[in-house]
């Protein structure tokens, strides 16, 4: 394990850092259409049981926008936009909404619940994670086994 471990540090595949519990975060949200990971974190929220706060859920259907509604959490849409069946350019367009809300919202912590295009291969592009992680935004991936 610690060999894995030192071989993916050494090829920036992972990062990590020491946060003390009195140092609150600001956790974005992206989430897509399943509701029942995003279920989970809130209500976790709500009991106090997360020591953040939540100032923004995101996500490209509107679909589960009732749900932010009732936690009283502003929700965002970030629709994909495709213009003459460029896709790629539409991505970029959406990511940077995306980063624009993490950077108006102060999130220093993205947690990707059941992405947009979470399938094999299809989560955000490379540019999008370089900029994120350039506005000092870790990121955490939460999905439950369906």
């Amino acid at each position: 394990m610690r060999g894995r471990y030192v071989t993916a540090k050494q090829n920036n595949l992972i990062s990590w850092k020491i946060s003390y519990s009195d140092e609150i975060h600001n956790v974005g949200i992206l989430v897509s259409k399943l509701d029942h990971c995003l279920w989970d974190l809130l209500v976790r929220y709500k009991n106090n049981e997360l020591r953040c706060e939540i100032p923004i859920i995101m996500s490209n259907h509107a679909d589960l926008k009732y749900i932010a509604d009732q936690f009283d959490i502003p929700f965002q849409h970030l629709p994909m936009e495709v213009v003459d069946d460029d896709k790629a350019a539409a991505k970029v367009k959406q990511e940077a909404k995306i980063e624009e809300a993490l950077a108006k919202y102060k999130v220093n912590t993205l947690v990707l619940v059941r992405v947009f295009g979470g399938g094999r291969g299809r989560g955000r592009g490379r540019d999008f994670t370089h900029h994120a992680r350039a506005l000092r935004v870790f990121f955490v991936n939460y999905h439950h086994s369906t």
